[in-house]
C-alpha cells in the first residue's frame, strides 16, 4: 500500500499557524502565542457579528420602507380613481381633469415601480455619508 495513512504517521498534515506548538517553543510561550491569537479571531468574529447585524438592519429598515411605499402607491391608487369616478358619474368636472387624474394614477404607479432602483441609490449616498 504506496498511499500515506494518517494512522502510521506517514501522511503530511495540512499546515496551520496556531495549530501546534513550534519547535523552539516552550509550552508557556505557546499558551501566551495561542492567547493573543485567540483574542485576534475573537475581536475579528465580533467585528463580522456587528458588520452583519447592521447589514440585516438594513435590509429590514429597507424592506419596510418599500412596504410603506407600496402602501402609499395603493392609498394615491384608491383616491385617484375615485376621483375619475366621481368626476365621471356626476358629470362636474370636465373630461380633462379626468385625463389628468389618469395621468397621475400612472405617474404614481411608476413611482413605486422605480422605487427599488431609487432605495439602492440612497443606500449608496448614505454609505458615502459615514466613509
Amino acid at each position: 500500500m504506496t498511499t500515506p495513512a494518517f494512522a502510521n504517521g506517514s501522511a503530511r498534515t495540512l499546515h496551520c499557524p496556531f495549530a501546534g506548538r513550534h519547535a523552539d517553543e516552550s509550552p508557556h510561550d505557546f499558551l501566551l502565542r495561542r492567547h493573543d491569537e485567540m483574542g485576534t479571531e475573537l475581536a475579528l468574529l465580533h467585528r463580522q457579528v456587528e458588520f452583519q447585524t447592521e447589514c440585516l438592519r438594513e435590509a429590514r429598515w429597507a424592506a419596510h420602507r418599500s412596504t410603506q411605499w407600496l402602501i402609499a402607491a395603493a392609498a394615491l391608487d384608491a383616491c385617484i380613481s375615485l376621483m375619475i369616478f366621481l368626476t365621471w358619474a356626476l358629470a362636474v368636472l370636465p373630461a380633462s381633469l379626468a385625463v389628468l387624474g389618469v395621468v397621475a394614477l400612472v405617474s404614481g404607479n411608476l413611482i413605486v415601480i422605480g422605487m427599488p432602483a431609487l432605495e439602492r441609490a440612497l443606500g449608496r449616498i448614505r454609505t458615502w455619508r459615514r466613509a
